[in-house]
């Protein structure tokens, strides 16, 4: 066991060792990650995954991004230029060109397919390196397992969810790291080029994902903690400075945020006064002033400059981003915010499940290493994001990789514990035998580290199964039910390709995808006033929504009868469903039915107009569901009554005999 033990102790063999692990935590990382596909087909999620391979596919064809998107958002449109985030699409085509090198075959919607598996996977071993900068390197080891199988990195970077995530937190945790050298070199200009370094990777990251103000914001944060602990220095000033100012000229090179200008909001102004409050730091010992005071003083004055976008200088955060700062803030009714499922709160421990509690223990830990900017830095990363994970239900892939390396320090001290002890027993044992004593085996001093080890392996165990087990759920695909294929079908053998399609929001990306005709808003929610067209189109009389039909050119209107009135019940107007999301929009109801403070009146006022409650029994309320054409509608494709005057069915879905049509197709009369 001794010669064992010795052996890897030998730095080679350590080396050769830790990397193999690593490497089967990365390939364990991508063989989950594409099982979905395995298992259920190479399909595309039926949301924003299409527009991201609609986006890369015509920039492998064209070479740029089109300068209008011919099918959403009619009559308006919008530059995909200005709205998305486009490095992602010139990335992934540069990628898919460079695979083509290797797979001759590989169809672009293959690639969309299998390249989140692969891409996302790349953050294994970049938090392996930050788990030994900060700690050592068994915790960089577990942390890269725990990354590897921890559903709130799963759950977003699975085969077939080609969105931004996959790309940009491999660079998050690049910048990360590389500032983490940064500080840590000795000489000043090493200091100064992994700072350069940093910057790139944060400027990558902004192209990719607006998640980017995690990083940016995060720095600022951690500079001011710095000066406000007394602990900024010239080499900690540059190495933020240099990343910071890198990161915010840098968003002037992608079109998406050079058009809104962001130097300009909330977000640069903050890194802004972080700088200067660093700055003055170092300048007000000329006045003879006490450390307290400096930092004090200096902390003043940042708070100063992050008040300009409030005060008419700058632009002040808003939308969904002050969502995440402050989910409970209060939006105008009506608002778009609160009717999208990413953007209500997260579900920490359903995300983290087993790795959460040993994360949390792992940041007890880090208190040892507080004088430590590296760790110091990483723990304030895990807390933030841990936040941001809870604010909002879109961002526990964000927290993933700081708490698996929370939990990788744990793991790493109750082994050090159990092989210190063990240590201790050996010692005991050698003691008695020279002594000539009978050696009494002391296995009392390994049952607490023992007892702790095996807890943080059933909790990375536990985790991997919650993973495991949810595989089916998470593979949701686009071919869809076969109605939805049979309306599509309808669609591109009826519907002249000129012709516009009226729908809720949510299925703008499928009725593209599936019969490439032009609808009148998609999933990407940039136009809120034209939502509440559709909302009150869909809440208003007949006679509203076909004005609103002529008005917008619409010559079709797709219903999920589903979807928008039956909700999880399965059930028609059994009072679930998005018509609650639609009728808040169209502001038809008084109470919110989204916040906590007001969703019992939503219930007993507002929900009682259109459903009646009797004996439990939840019904529709006729004499009001009969002036809402979404009502109406339901009514005539699942019942059979000829009800409506403006529309005509023309696709009543119900494929299966005896059970509810699930999709319903109407046509817009021109000469009612």
């Amino acid at each position: 066991m001794e010669a064992l033990t010795g052996i890897f102790q030998k730095p080679f063999v350590r080396r050769c060792t830790i990397i193999l692990l690593v490497l089967g935590a990365f390939t364990l990382s991508v063989y989950i990650r594409i099982l979905p596909a395995l298992r259920y087909g190479e399909h595309l999620p039926g949301d924003d995954p299409l527009l991201h391979y609609r986006m890369t596919e015509y920039v492998v064809k064209n070479g740029t991004l089109p300068s209008r998107d011919p099918y959403a958002w009619h009559p308006w449109s919008y530059n995909p230029n200005y709205v998305l985030p486009v490095l992602h699409y010139y990335v992934g085509a540069y990628l898919y060109k460079l695979s083509k090198i290797f797979v001759p075959d590989l169809s672009i919607h293959d690639f969309c397919v299998y390249i989140p598996a692969v891409f996302s996977s790349f953050a294994i071993p970049l938090v392996y390196l930050i788990g030994r900068e900060v700690w050592d390197e068994s915790s960089g080891v577990f942390a890269a397992f725990g990354l590897a199988t921890v559903l709130a990195y799963y759950e977003r970077t699975f085969s077939s969810f080609y969105r931004h995530e996959q790309f940009a937190i491999p660079g998050i945790l690049l910048s990360i790291y590389l500032l983490i050298r940064a500080f840590k070199s000795e000489e000043l200009y090493k200091t100064i080029i992994y700072s350069m370094m940093s910057g790139f990777a944060s400027i990558y990251v902004a192209g990719m994902w607006k998640g980017f103000r995690f990083l940016l914001d995060g720095y600022a944060l951690f500079m001011l903690l710095l000066v406000l602990l007394g602990r900024i220095d010239l080499k900690s000033e540059l190495s933020l400075s240099i990343t910071m100012l890198y990161t915010v000229a840098g968003t002037l090179w992608f079109s998406n945020l050079a058009y809104t200008f962001f130097p300009d909001d909330l977000e640069a102004y903050i890194a802004y006064g972080a700088i200067l409050s660093a700055v003055m730091y170092e300048l007000l010992p000329r006045l003879k002033l006490k450390v307290r005071y400096r930092s004090l003083f200096s902390i003043l004055l940042s708070i100063i400059i992050m008040l300009f976008p409030y005060l008419g200088f700058g632009t002040p955060l808003r939308g969904r981003l002050l969502r995440v700062v402050n989910p409970f803030t209060e939006f105008e009714r009506g608002s778009v915010v609160y009717t999208v499922a990413e953007h209500s709160t997260g579900r920490l421990f359903f995300d983290f499940n087993f790795l959460l509690p040993i994360a949390l223990v792992g940041l007890i830990f880090f208190t040892k290493k507080w004088e430590d900017e590296s760790s110091l830095l990483v723990m304030l990363a895990t807390l933030t994001s841990l936040y941001f994970a809870w604010s909002m239900a879109r961002l526990p892939p964000l927290a993933a990789p700081f708490v698996a390396v929370a939990s990788g320090i744990t793991w790493s001290q109750s082994y050090k514990t159990l092989k210190d002890r063990i240590k201790t027993v050996q010692r005991i044992k050698q003691v008695r035998a020279k002594k000539r004593r009978k050696a009494k085996t002391r296995y009392d001093l390994l049952i607490s580290p023992l007892l702790l080890s095996l807890l943080v392996i059933t909790c990375l165990v536990g985790s991997s199964v919650q993973t495991y087990r949810l595989i089916p759920s998470l593979a949701y695909s686009d071919p869809l039910d076969p109605e939805w294929q049979a309306a599509f079908k309808w669609l591109r053998e009826n519907a002249d390709s000129n012709d516009v399609i009226m729908s809720w929001w949510d299925y703008g990306y499928w009725i593209v995808n599936g019969s490439m005709r032009v609808t009148m808003a998609d999933g990407l929610t940039i136009n809120s006033s034209q939502i509440r067209v559709i909302a009150m189109a869909f809440m208003g009389s007949e006679e509203e929504a076909y004005d609103i039909c002529m008005r917008y050119n619409i010559s079709y209107v797709v219903v999920d009868l589903l979807g928008e009135l039956a909700g999880h019940s399965g059930q028609l107007f059994s009072g679930d469903g998005k018509w609650v999301a639609i009728g808040w929009i169209a502001k038809k109801f008084t109470y919110n039915p989204y916040s906590p403070k007001t969703v019992r009146q939503f219930y007993q006022y507002d929900f009682r107009r259109y459903f009646q409650i009797r004996d439990s029994q939840i019904t529709l309320n006729y004499m009001t569901a009969l002036n809402v054409t979404l009502f109406k509608m339901g009514i005539e494709a699942g019942y059979n009554y000829h009800i409506l005057k403006y529309f005509r069915l023309v696709f009543p879905g119900n494929l299966t005999e005896g059970t509810a049509p699930r999709v319903a197709v109407f046509e817009v009369i021109r000469t009612p």
